[in-house]
């Protein structure tokens, strides 16, 4: 059922990526979102809700690694939100007082990908470690987190697995639905958002593999209202039904 939902979601998102290819009119003004990757599918989805509520409006995604959406704003690219995977992001910008406090509104986990059926019971991270199995592996530094996602569960594990070279999240899938490698490691809304024939195997939460998503309006903004209402939008209680839906967890709890 789950894996349906995630189905009507990114078909939605197709054609609400189609139309923000298209020309905007003149007189419509442009909110720029830059994102991980991951967020994609949601975020395409609650801008159209947010056009909705404020006409005349057209949100504009840049989708990349968070770490290189902040170096581009850094080094000046203009933008009036921000989202990312990793805390790290969000501090060093906060620090340099290109945002503005971010709020962390989700979690996303990682988790073992196997063809459909796993032919090669894997059981859990420890089966990762047979020769006789090829584990598909984005590479570290690409493509939002899946590198480090993969080696940061290796690490934190203790393992050592037979790594196959992978571009990105959905080569992962690819190549383990498609009997090029047995296994990899993505995260739990890959999973929820593919058509391919794959299941999971969960990883032990008691290691925590995984992100936590944050999101801050620009301090430079040229459209400060409106990037704190489309901020609102997206840590709101009804985009938290979306949110779980693809399969996102709850924001991490401090103090």
């Amino acid at each position: 059922m789950k894996a349906r939902a995630a189905a009507i979601v990114f078909a939605t998102v197709s054609a609400a990526l189609t139309s923000s290819c298209s020309l905007t009119k003149p007189d419509t003004t442009v909110v720029r979102v830059f994102a991980v990757p991951s967020m994609a599918a949601t975020l395409t989805t609650m801008a159209g809700q947010f056009e909705q509520d404020h006409p005349g409006t057209h949100v504009e995604f840049r989708f990349g690694r968070g770490a290189s959406l902040a170096r581009q704003l850094e080094q000046g690219e203009s933008a009036d939100v921000f989202v990312a995977s990793t805390p790290q992001s969000m501090d060093r910008l906060e620090a340099l007082a290109d945002i503005d406090t971010p709020t962390f509104f989700i979690t996303n986990r990682a988790v073992i990908v196997v063809p459909r059926g796993n032919p090669r019971t894997i059981t859990g991270p420890a089966s990762l470690v047979r020769e006789d199995l090829d584990v598909a592996v984005c590479p570290r530094g690409q493509h939002d987190a899946c590198g480090d996602l993969a080696r940061d569960a290796f690490g934190l594990l203790r393992l050592t697995v037979k790594p196959t070279r992978a571009y990105d999240e959905q080569d992962v899938l690819d190549q383990v639905a498609g009997g090029a490698a047995d296994a990899g490691i993505v995260y739990a809304t890959d999973v929820l958002a593919s058509r391919q024939p794959v299941e999971t195997v969960e990883i032990p939460p008691r290691f925590a593999i995984g992100s936590s998503y944050g999101i801050a309006t620009v301090k430079d903004s040229d459209h400060a209202r409106l990037a704190r209402d489309f901020v609102q939008i997206v840590t709101s209680p009804a985009s938290r039904t979306l949110l779980r839906t693809a399969g996102f967890g709850a924001p991490q709890e401090t103090g």
